[in-house]
């Protein structure tokens, strides 16, 4: 609340702005822009995640730790701080492999990132690997008294379907792929394809698919 305060009341101002006539306090346009540069820009809002993904998850290492302990209300904070700036409209674009790297994720070259990789996981995506929307990839969980906290490994050329979950720990190797929905808890080997909750293989990567390119058009370009 505290940090999402100064961006409602910068609303409020830049509103009694436009209207000259409105008993409001009136600030002036440079002020108000420098304002929304500092706090609301999307620079601002990771540079507030990326400083507190520093000091607070600097130390985070795969393990279990108690759930009430100190290391636990840390990622929850971070966690809550990444739901406050809304950076998800990253995702799908250049800035997403950009962005990971920033907060410490190791991203292959040529990934592509329909999800961003949470402030608060362990993870290393592979060359040219694919990650569609909405993947679960945050690599801890609650279980019973315990906090859970695993590495997440993506090969290179590996495909995670929408909605899918990899579980503390999992790996998918290279060439692998990982079907919509499928809840993955372990290993993946490389070049098969995995469905289901749990996941188990469902034959080879790439199996399905056309193998021939796609014709090109042929409307005319104007």
């Amino acid at each position: 609340m505290a940090l999402s305060g100064p961006w409602w009341l910068l609303g409020i101002l830049a509103f009694n702005r436009i209207s000259p006539n409105h008993p409001g306090l009136q600030v002036g346009w440079i002020w108000l822009a420098l304002g929304w540069l500092v706090l609301t820009s999307v620079p601002a809002r990771v540079g507030m995640l990326l400083i507190a993904r520093r000091l607070l998850l600097a130390d985070l290492r795969p393990g279990r730790y108690p759930r009430a302990s100190w290391i636990t209300s840390r990622l929850w904070f971070v966690e809550r701080l990444a739901e406050l700036v809304h950076l998800e409209s990253l995702a799908g674009t250049p800035w997403a492999a950009r962005y990971a790297r920033l907060m410490g994720h190791r991203i292959g070259d040529g990934a592509r990132l329909g999800t961003i990789p949470p402030p608060t996981s362990l993870i290393a995506v592979g060359d040219r690997a694919t990650l569609e929307p909405d993947v679960d990839i945050h690599g801890w969980w609650i279980d019973g008294h315990e906090l859970v906290v695993g590495e997440l490994r993506i090969g290179d050329d590996a495909r995670l379907g929408t909605r899918a979950v990899l579980m503390p720990g999992a790996s998918v190797g290279d060439r692998a792929e990982v079907e919509a929905g499928a809840v993955i808890n372990g290993h993946v080997p490389a070049g098969q394809r995995w469905a289901g909750s749990p996941a188990r293989r469902a034959g080879e990567a790439g199996a399905g698919w056309p193998q021939t390119d796609v014709p090109a058009s042929r409307c005319a370009v104007a």
